[in-house]
């Protein structure tokens, strides 16, 4: 079987922290087999897969915690070990250590990988895969554009010329009135001096004919 140790530090670099708790190695190097050997039989070899575990064995969910077989030889191998820290922990790290060579292909304990086995809990946490989604971007502030300058301009131009229409159309009303009352007073000042005029004219007369009627009436 090929070695695959590549794929293995692909997968374990998935985790946020190789480290787990003391007492979760061979869960944690469970949680890297599986997907990486459900990685290479999917696109790589579908040939490879898990190894069967019966209880009581060491195993994550049935399967070996650290090593694939490729059912097509029989080939199989070790690609992870768990080293203890000082502070107790456990380092997940690779380990490559291939099977000697079988007699003959297997006919049991070849197990395929499916995509289920990658749900099962472990101590390791996946990165976040899916980039930060971003807030809308604040709208920088705009100012007004030439083009709504020049749009403004033209509003105050058609407003002030509106404005200066209705001012001279009134202004020419009142014009109009004040001339026709102008006209009236100037038309009832003739009608006066016309009325004095014959008035005067009647005292006149008046005055002759009472000059006459006594002149007659003298002695």
């Amino acid at each position: 079987m090929q070695n695959w140790s590549q794929v293995f530090a692909d997968t374990l670099a998935l985790y946020e922290s190789p480290y787990v708790p003391g007492d979760q190695g061979d869960a944690g190097k469970g949680q890297v087999c599986v997907r990486a050997g459900y990685t290479i039989h999917t696109t790589l070899d579908a040939n490879v897969g898990y190894i069967a575990k019966n209880p009581g064995q060491t195993q994550f969910y049935g399967v070996a915690v650290d090593a694939l077989q490729d059912k097509s030889d029989g080939f199989g191998a070790d690609y992870l070990t768990d080293e203890l820290q000082p502070d107790g922990r456990r380092l997940i790290k690779l380990a490559y250590t291939p099977y000697p060579t079988p007699a003959s292909p297997p006919t049991t304990g070849w197990v395929a990988p499916t995509a289920a086995m990658l749900e099962h809990p472990g101590p390791l946490v996946l990165k976040s895969t899916a980039p930060p989604v971003p807030g809308p971007e604040p709208t920088p502030p705009t100012g007004p554009t030439n083009a709504d300058i020049m749009s403004a301009l033209d509003d105050m131009r058609a407003q002030a010329a509106a404005d200066k229409a209705e001012i001279l159309a009134r202004d020419d009303a009142n014009t109009a009135t004040v001339r026709a009352d102008v006209a009236g007073v100037l038309d009832y000042i003739k009608h006066l001096e016309h009325s004095l005029e014959e008035s005067a004219k009647k005292v006149a007369a008046l005055a002759v004919i009472l000059k006459r009627r006594g002149d007659e009436a003298a002695p």
